[in-house]
């Protein structure tokens, strides 16, 4: 129903008779189910509103998650082991009692619906204010207390009380409320039943002492934690009724286990919300306040305030102009006032954290006695080192946290123009293992980009990716995921709270409005605070000083962007202004702008991540396997109840979630739906841009939250005041005109949509629209134009009385849609004569452009304008309007003139072609013979030639480059087919990243059949073959400073790329056999391995990596105008030229005396890790063409594992020498200042110097292991001439050992750490360092596997080695205490390899039970209480990709686990080791395509799992020869399979049950859905052996069939049947709508190929011109069949092999060929 206003009461008591124990209620009596305990029952009891559970005393209870609420009562990991240890006194040790909300999203079944009986749906009626009160009860030791939503921090009061008391009080009531007492009186009673029935009493009782109890922890140095009382509130308050203790004057002492605290907290929200914004946790927590907002952030108030005083008073300055000295007590008092207040009012940001063991007895230390109030607390003070301890956590967790979500929440409070806050306190709470905390352990939907938790004014967030104690992440391993977490929790809150959707509350379909809208504020963000630096604030390891920016959007960083500060703005102009954005030439040539060779900038980061996301979704939508039409959602899974990937989920039937029940089936797919809408979205955004426009992409955002502000204050319509006249006679007069013409007056287009939104109560899909277009107005109206109704099979067009089978256009052939727009475009340069008129011609240049749109089976057609951007020599460049249409057709763009001087000349390249005459360094001069290259071992650029100088020879025309829609109108892949010459200039000048690496991708495959456009045909340039030309530019890329003499080095973000896309080009000319020799044979190879030289060998000894350089700031007087290591200005990340790094500076004097004349040192992050470990990955892939890795490549990476084992064994780097003068530069400074001021003792605060954390570059380097195929020698034997394998050790033993040696090592340091952890039970960290052991343990399972699969009896391969048992990875799964999520998934993803690749042989007789025992174990993990909800789902998807053939060659855990960046890993997991393709050859095929050759130990798993899947989908079937016992194994596995997907536990009852029976998908739709994906896999039609074993119903009570345990295969009765029939009657209605909208997903893909049927059947031509037809131009084309090369990313050159056997690429179709000949002599 619809309320205004909710009031919600929780009370929670954590019982310290049974510590294992939480017991919650509610204050709604309606709700609740009364039961009688089962009297043989012995334990604790979950009161929930309708179920109870009792679990046994001896052990504490499992981790229970439901749905939205999820209640711990120790650490998953850690409860085994207090089990195992069966301690007496468990609340003591290790145990951590907390419980928090996950939010979930729209259309899912989580949320907080499990703990609020509330409606649940984003309709603006459903939307009400909240009041939630919370009262936690437990032990004094716990220091439990409650922490959640709200408009400020809330209001909190702790009350202490005995254990044992009667609160038949009026203070009690009073003071914990009417509802909290009754509870906690239920509970009383409850236990004293319990205890009266596990206790027998004794024969002889013992005689009553006095109630002096001993405090548990008496030390002989120590003082104990007491409570004393005296006598009188002994017997006032307590059960003593000994007479002898009143009567001794000493007050008696009880234990601290005898001390309960009840804490309350209150806190509300006056502003409607929906429920999806509630949430709350309950635990320790420590609290931390954000040392910006109350440090510098309260001091600029506090300036603000002082600037509306006198000047007298505010300035504080004497007669001279000297700062008084009473200013500065004067500053720090009207801090500390300010600072008072803000607590005082609940404003503020502040981290959250569960406390460490020894701390949580002080957490309400100071709480209220007024139940005991004769009460004296004497708690024992902390040690030294426990406050150390405490110390460090602090620190640990402000260095990571300090600034970043006030940068965030300020980028999205201007963006929006709000003049405050939509909260004015901000809570980050950070637990342990949260779920949807940000941390995945192999799942795509657990990233942080998907799933989240954010509340109104907080978020909770997983501590685990926090860094360790003392260390530091690197900003792209780890830092970077952890600063956008946190930002991404506050926009997404925000938004969430604020934003209504409309017609009728259908959330589902429209869900995608508000993703949108986040993809918008993120991609700001990210725009802005998006590279190293720049997203936190002083203290914190997200700042430097040089490039971080203030909060708000008062920094340079930010200036691009297309909004004001609200300041800036008039109030006549308040509504919906943006500046436009039309400065699309800012970022059109490289500069200095885009970074460093050490640093990206944020832009490029952004340009080549949004790459990246087009990248996987045009993976996602490729659509193949069983589904070749369309995209399914699952890359070769068969799709969940039919329906297809849609970024709207059925909107055209589909309601509010709450209608739907547990949500929108389709959205809890495990790849589709969250997912896909998630990075659907993103790359929809960059649409939306282009389109539109930023600014009024805002405009639009701004009026829908304007709109909803409206509505939830009771207004109705928006009017604007009019605007005053100045001056004049007739004001007066032409007011009253004014007023007679107010209804004739154009009403802005702002207040338009804001007034319709209000109308329509919230945003929907035609309503973005229209509201869009209304905004942008005519001059972008062909852009979005569009049919907003879906369009159905049965339409008709009424102007052809055909089927309607046109394009839908914007928006819907983006988001209801899902296919990508493919489009090739060919670039010819021709020079024309033209007749002047007189006797003299001129010749003219003409840039000549085709375009042919690729639209594959299933796939849309897109049309409408597009933008081609021509870049010339000399820097012009011009933007010419061009189109494509709908039909498919190719198209001519026409010619346009270039008016340029051409790059090279005829003599010049000939000139190169020949002999080169140069001088030396010397002055002296040398000839070069021809045909000697200019590249050589010992100098790779004699003569001071880069190889873009060389390329540029071959270009000698004046167009440098060109590019198809820059602007990104249509987020597709577009391949233009141009010289080689224009992708290196393209690479190296273009100033936008993303086309950086597009031109990279493009070069790796290449060259392709160069013409020069002369008439002399040249191969050699300088001695150096043009074919290598190419890869000889990505090696300069890829160098950076060592190669390039005179030109920008790339940023790492680009470097990383190419270092992939040359070993893209090494795959693709590769040498027919590894064992080629030869200077051209491994080009590629080569040059990776000199980058890796040069920057990280010494002496052929791989050094550590530094993560670190010191740049020094000059003063401005002395500043420089270039630094001579690293080219001119290419240092330099702005245009200031005032730093210098001091590496770069030669030791010594240069270096001490660039320190002395320092304004400022400081330390920044060196981000060539980056590129290293994409080196590293790049080499690891290379391949000859026969599918094996070269010997150079094995002992390479035998190498770089043996210097990190020796340099990085504790995968912590220790700062170098150069940062200690970092730290001796702030030492003189601070020693030379007499005195500090308090404000600049506050801006100084210094940049944490920590270590840094290098377990994912280790994690990295394992992985690669995974890409070797490196194969034992085999030679011919002379005598028989047969192949044999020599003899000797396997090439990968070596690995495989360091492999196993780095799997131990792992194993230990977790056991090191587990331990730590069991002391304080508090966890900071510790993925980073979980990462390494997953990977190698994958690495580990992978080498065993292919040294089996490739090894013969002659090689020295031991057959009973631990490491190719599935025992041995079973029991990293099953070792107690319990693993990390992450270890415990790479093992159980190496025991299902294991498994599979036992039965890769056909042996006659076997059967091929390895995969169903690899499903069987995971199935019982799955099920398995201790296993974390992230878990279960990544075993279920390893379940799915060991019966696709994906388990072993995609690697999930390995890809996806621990990294927690969807793009990244979703590109690494999808398209493979080397990332995407141009779409011609795709070098990364060999690794992601599983063959026998290339990938032996992928094929052996295959195989193996092939024949196990046709064992499970045919056995039992008439026509199978399966044994009756594997029959009934089989059908065991399925019954169980199915119980666990209705959400029943796996096992039936023992007895009968009269209520739920709750199993692990009770409360989880994404594990459901993909064991559903899984049944539907191996059983479409289905499971033969579970109907097997029901026919033999006539033998059910026999002793044989009980024997083959067929009694436990499920079963059907004829009432069963008929009820499900019924229900099946009842859903019918809901099974049409989805059917139907399954019908229009499907008519949208043959939307094309029914277009081009009927243009085939009526016989026209759409062209006049007979050359034109003759080369199909403007005549419509059948689509593209989807290939193996389609498949497998090739679309290019699937398009080209297509239209060539078919004649239709515009060339002539040759079938027959006659030879002539003539005469004698001829």
């Amino acid at each position: 129903t619809t309320a205004r206003a909710l009031c919600v009461t929780l009370s929670f008591v954590y019982d310290l008779d049974d510590p294992n124990r939480w017991t919650m209620d509610d204050d709604d009596d309606d709700h609740k189910k009364k039961k009688k305990n089962d009297p043989t029952s012995t334990g604790a009891t979950w009161i929930d509103n309708d179920k109870e559970e009792s679990f046994p005393s001896s052990s504490p209870p499992p981790p229970l998650h439901l749905g939205g609420l999820h209640i711990l009562t120790h650490h998953p990991h850690q409860r085994r082991r207090q089990v195992n240890n069966n301690h007496n006194n468990n609340h003591q040790a290790g145990g951590c009692p907390h419980i928090y909300t996950t939010s979930g999203t729209y259309g899912d079944h989580e949320g907080p619906r499990c703990w609020l009986p509330c409606l649940d749906s984003a309709a603006a009626h459903h939307r009400a204010s909240h009041e939630l009160t919370i009262a936690v009860t437990g032990g004094l030791r716990h220091g439990l207390s409650a922490l959640g939503m709200g408009e400020d921090l809330g209001l909190s009061r702790a009350y202490l009380h005995r254990r044992r008391w009667d609160p038949e009080t009026t203070a009690a009531r009073r003071l914990l409320g009417r509802e909290h007492v009754q509870f906690l009186q239920r509970i009383a009673r409850q236990t004293n039943q319990q205890r009266q029935q596990q206790q027998p009493q004794p024969e002889e009782s013992p005689p009553e002492t006095n109630a002096h109890i001993i405090p548990p922890e008496q030390t002989g140095t120590g003082t104990a934690d007491v409570v004393m009382t005296d006598a009188t509130s002994v017997n006032r308050h307590g059960n003593n009724n000994n007479n002898t203790a009143a009567a001794d004057d000493t007050p008696p002492i009880l234990s601290l286990d005898d001390v309960n605290v009840t804490s309350l907290w209150c806190s509300a929200s006056w502003t409607p919300l929906p429920i999806r914004s509630m949430g709350f946790a309950v635990g320790p927590f420590r609290i931390i306040e954000d040392s910006e907002y109350f440090g510098i952030s309260a001091m600029a108030q506090v300036n603000h305030e002082d600037d509306d005083d006198d000047d007298d008073d505010n300035d504080g300055n004497d007669l001279d102009g000297n700062r008084r000295d009473d200013s500065k007590p004067n500053l720090e008092a009207r801090h500390r006032a300010h600072v008072e207040r803000a607590r005082n009012r609940g404003e503020g940001i502040r981290q959250a954290y569960l406390a460490p063991t020894f701390e949580r007895k002080h957490i309400h230390a100071k709480a209220s006695r007024e139940l005991i109030p004769h009460a004296k607390l004497q708690l024992r003070p902390l040690t030294l080192e426990q406050r150390q301890v405490l110390h460090q956590m602090d620190k640990a967790i402000e260095h990571a946290t300090v600034g970043v979500p006030h940068r965030a929440l300020s980028l999205m409070r201007d963006i929006l123009a709000f003049s405050a806050y939509r909260t004015s306190s901000y809570l980050q709470i950070w637990i342990p293992n949260a779920i949807h905390g940000g941390s995945t352990s192999g799942a795509l939907h657990c990233c942080p980009e998907v799933m989240v938790n954010p509340f109104l004014g907080g978020s909770i967030m997983d501590a685990r990716l926090l860094a360790p104690v003392q260390t530091r992440l690197p900003y792209h391993q780890g830092g970077r995921t952890l600063q956008f977490l946190q930002a991404r929790n506050c926009v997404r809150g925000w938004i969430t709270a604020a934003v209504p959707l409309g017609g009728g509350g259908d959330d589902v379909g429209h869900g995608y409005i508000l993703r949108l809208f986040e993809a918008l504020f993120m991609s700001l963000y990210e725009r802005g605070h998006g590279a190293f630096g720049e997203g936190g604030a002083r203290g914190g390891v997200f700042f430097t000083r040089r490039f971080a920016a203030d909060s708000g959007l008062d920094s340079n960083n930010l200036d691009f962007l297309p909004v004001r500060n609200m300041e800036e703005l008039a109030m006549d102009d308040m509504a919906g202004a943006v500046p436009l954005d039309d400065s699309q030439t800012d970022y059109l040539w490289r500069s200095a702008t885009n970074g460093t060779e050490s640093h990206t900038s944020a832009i490029d980061e952004f340009n080549v991540r949004h790459l990246m996301c087009k990248d996987v979704v045009e993976v996602v939508e490729r659509g193949f396997d069983k589904d070749k039409q369309l995209p399914s959602p699952g890359m070769g899974w068969s799709p969940v109840f039919g329906s297809y990937l849609s970024a709207t989920f059925l909107s055209s039937n589909a309601s509010s979630s709450s209608h739907l029940g547990c949500g929108a089936v389709d959205m809890m797919h495990p790849i589709g739906g969250v997912v896909y809408r998630a990075m659907k979205m993103d790359a929809f955004r960059g649409v939306v841009e282009g389109r539109a426009g930023i600014a009024n992409f805002v405009r639009l955002v701004r009026a829908t939250f304007v709109a909803a502000h409206l509505y939830d204050i009771g207004e109705k319509k928006l009017v604007l005041p009019k605007r005053k006249k100045k001056g004049g006679k007739d004001t007066q007069r032409e007011e009253g005109k004014s007023r007679d013409k107010q209804d004739k007056e154009v009403v802005p287009p702002f207040v338009v949509c804001v007034n319709e939104i209000l109308s329509k109560k919230g945003l929907t899909h035609t309503l973005f629209t229209r509201a869009l277009q209304n905004m942008s107005g005519r001059y972008r109206e062909s852009l979005l134009a569009g049919t907003l109704v879906d369009v159905e099979r049965n339409a008709e067009d009424p102007r052809s009385k055909r089927a309607f089978v046109d394009p839908e256009g914007f928006p819907n052939s983006f988001v209801r849609a899902a296919s990508t727009m493919y489009c090739r475009v060919g670039v010819q340069v021709e020079t024309h004569t033209r007749d002047t008129g007189g006797s003299a011609s001129s010749k003219s240049t003409q840039c000549q452009m085709y375009a042919e749109p690729v639209i594959p089976e299933g796939g849309i057609a897109f049309s409408g304008p597009i933008t081609v951007r021509v870049v010339e020599n000399e820097g012009q460049f011009r933007e010419y309007e061009k189109d494509l249409i709908g039909d498919g057709s190719r198209r001519d763009w026409g010619s346009m003139a270039l008016h340029a001087k051409p790059v090279s000349t005829p003599q010049a390249q000939a000139q190169a072609s020949g002999s080169l005459e140069s001088k030396s360094s010397k002055g002296g001069s040398s000839d070069r013979k021809m045909g000697t290259s200019i590249f050589s071992e010992t100098n790779f650029h004699q003569g001071g030639y880069q190889a873009i100088e060389l390329v540029r020879l071959t270009n000698l025309t004046p167009l440098l480059w060109c590019r198809v829609d820059p602007n990104d109108l249509y987020g597709g892949r577009i391949a233009i087919t141009q010289p080689d010459a224009m992708f290196s200039e393209q690479l190296f000048y273009d100033g936008d990243a993303g086309a950086q690496v597009d031109a990279i991708r493009a070069l790796a495959e290449r060259p392709l059949t160069l013409a020069l456009q002369s008439s002399m045909r040249v191969t050699v340039i300088h001695g150096v073959n043009v074919s290598e030309l190419p890869v000889r530019v990505l090696g300069d890329c890829l160098r950076g400073s060592p190669a390039l003499t005179s030109c920008l080095p790339h940023t790492p973000c680009v470097r990383q790329h190419a270092a992939l896309a040359i070993a893209q080009w090494q795959n693709n000319k590769g040498p027919p056999s590894r064992n080629a020799v030869g200077a051209d044979s491994w080009l590629g190879l080569d040059l990776l391995k000199t980058y890796f030289q040069e920057r990280f060998c010494s002496n052929s000894i791989v050094m550590p990596v530094k993560f670190s350089r010191v740049v020094v700031k000059n003063s401005e007087a002395e500043g420089r105008g270039a630094s001579n290591a690293e080219g001119g200005a290419n240092a330099k990340s702005s245009g200031d030229d005032a730093y210098d790094y001091l590496d770069a500076l030669d030791e010594g004097e240069d270096r001490d005396l660039a320190l002395s004349r320092a304004e400022d040192v400081e330390t920044e992050e060196d981000e060539e890790y980056r590129v290293r470990s994409a080196c590293i990955s790049a080499i690891s892939s290379i391949r000859a063409q026969d599918g094996q890795t070269p010997e150079a490549v094995t002992k390479f990476m035998e190498a770089v594992l043996e210097g990190e084992d020796a340099a990085m064994k504790g995968n912590i780097v220790c700062p170098d020498d150069e940062l200690k003068a970092e730290r001796e530069f702030q030492q003189l400074k601070a020693s030379k200042e007499t005195e500090v001021d308090f404000l600049d003792e506050l801006e100084r605060i210094p940049t944490p110097s920590l270590s840094f954390n290098s377990g994912m570059l280790v994690a990295d380097t394992l992985l690669a292991l995974c890409n070797l195929s490196s194969w034992p020698t085999v030679y011919t034997d002379p005598a028989t001439g047969r192949k044999i394998q020599a003899s000797g050790k396997h090439p990968v033993t070596k690995l495989l050992e360091l492999a196993q040696l780095w799997v131990d090592w792992g194993l230990y340091r977790e056991k090191i750490r587990s331990e730590g952890e069991w002391e304080t039970t508090t966890i900071l960290g510790g993925n980073c360092q979980d990462i390494v052991t997953a990977c190698a343990i994958i690495a580990l399972a992978n080498l065993a596997i292919f040294r089996q699969c490739t090894a013969t009896k002659s090689s020295e391969v031991p057959g009973d080695e631990e490491v190719v048992k599935a025992e041995y990875y079973t029991n990293i799964v099953d070792s107690k205490p319990l693993r990390n999520d992450l270890t415990r998934a790479a093992a159980a993803q190496a025991m299902t390899c294991i498994c599979c690749a036992a039965d890769r042989f056909e042996v006659e007789g076997k059967n091929a039970v390895g995969l169903l025992s690899a499903l069987e174990y995971l199935l019982d993990k799955i099920v398995d209480e201790d296993t974390t909800p992230p878990l279960r789902q990544t075993l279920s998807l390893i379940m799915m990709d060991a019966c696709t053939g994906k388990v072993a060659s995609m690697q999930r855990v390995g890809a996806i686990g621990g990294r927690n960046d969807l793009y990244t890993s979703a590109s690494r997991f999808f398209c493979g080791p080397l990332g995407a393709s141009h779409g011609n050859d795709k070098g990364s095929a060999m690794l992601t395509t599983v063959q026998s050759a290339s990938s032996p130990a992928a094929t052996a798993v295959n195989d193996g799992a092939r024949r196990g899947v046709r064992l499970l989908n045919r056995a039992g079937h008439p026509k199978d020869s399966t044994s009756r016992e594997l029959v009934v194994r089989v059908a065991q596995f399925a019954t169980r399979l199915w119980r666990v997907i209705n959400g029943e536990p796996p096992e039936p009852p023992a007895y009968p049950t009269f209520g739920p029976m709750n199993g692990v998908c009770a409360y989880d739709g994404a594990l459901r859905c993909s064991m559903l994906s899984l049944w539907q896999w191996l059983w479409p039609k289905g499971c033969f052996a579970a109907l097997q074993v029901q026919s033999w119903r006539s033998k059910e009570h026999t002793p044989e069939y009980k024997a083959l345990g067929a009694h436990r295969v499920m079963k059907i009765s004829e009432e069963e049947k008929a009820a499900a029939l019924a229900e099946e009657n009842s859903l019918a209605e809901i099974a049409r709508l989805v059917h139907m909208e399954i019908d229009r997903q499907a008519w949208r893909g043959e939307m094309a190929v029914k277009s081009y049927k009927m243009y085939k059947a009526s016989g026209a031509s759409n062209s006049a011109d007979a050359a034109a037809t003759e080369q199909g131009i403007n005549i419509p084309l059948p689509p593209i069949q989807r290939d193996a090369a389609f498949k497998s990313g090739g679309w290019v050159a699937s398009h080209a092999q297509q239209r060539r056997s078919l004649a239709l690429d515009g060339g002539t179709a040759v079938t027959k060929l006659r030879l002539k000949v003539g005469g004698g002599a001829k």
